[in-house]
């Protein structure tokens, strides 16, 4: 009977620290963060760009796009660079 107590108890222990450490994560990817963007529209350096907000995870999801996108370039170039 105690067996069977403190095998529950101690699933209940780390089900729920399983839980929290996936919360946590979770949270951490809800986290809103602020950047500065390049102001490339007119060349000036005063506004030093505008202020884009987003996700943890939407940024994430962003860099992966754009490292997508420049791989595919290099490629290409590579695939039909001079050949002298």
């Amino acid at each position: 009977m105690r067996l069977s107590i403190v095998l529950a108890a101690s699933a209940v222990v780390f089900s729920s620290a399983a839980w929290a450490q996936d919360n946590a994560a979770a949270n951490e990817d809800d986290k809103v963060v602020c950047r500065r963007s390049a102001d490339d529209d007119t060349g000036t350096r005063l506004g030093h760009g505008r202020r884009i907000c987003r996700t943890r995870a939407e940024w994430r999801a962003e860099e992966r796009a754009t490292d997508g996108q420049r791989q595919r370039l290099e490629r290409r170039q590579n695939s039909t660079g001079s050949q002298r």
